[in-house]
Parts: structure tokens; C-alpha cells; sequence
């Protein structure tokens, strides 16, 4: 269901007409918000595996030196 409203958006056009009133600073706080709730679902699932909680930390640093 989320992902056919995200399509009608898109396709219509309404999604330009929406981020004309919903700007960076509201985006970035709801942003902060999620992350912060799922952060001790996350820590929880990387202290079980934390061979691919390691594996995604390597990854972020190599593509954030790819990135500089």
C-alpha cells in the first residue's frame, strides 16, 4: 500500500507540490527520529552478528574514503 501511494506521487506530479512545503528542516528531525528508535534494535541484532555489523562498518569507511 505505501509503495502504490509513493508511485501515485510520483507519477502525478503531487510530490513537487508537497516538498514546496516540506523542507530539509522538517525532514531531517523525522529522519533523526527513526534512527534514534531503531538504534536498540540495531544494537541488539549487531552484538549477535557482529561479523556483519563489522562487514557494514568497513564498508561505510571504504566507501566514505572512496567518497573524499
Amino acid at each position: 500500500m505505501a509503495s502504490m501511494l509513493e508511485i501515485i506521487l510520483g507519477v502525478s506530479g503531487l510530490i513537487g507540490l508537497l516538498l514546496r512545503y516540506i523542507g530539509p528542516l522538517a525532514i531531517a528531525p523525522t529522519i533523526t527520529l527513526v534512527g534514534l528508535a531503531l538504534f536498540r534494535a540495531a544494537a541488539n541484532f549487531a552484538s549477535r552478528n557482529w561479523y556483519i555489523a563489522l562487514g557494514y562498518v568497513a564498508c561505510v569507511v571504504y566507501l566514505l574514503v572512496l567518497a573524499a
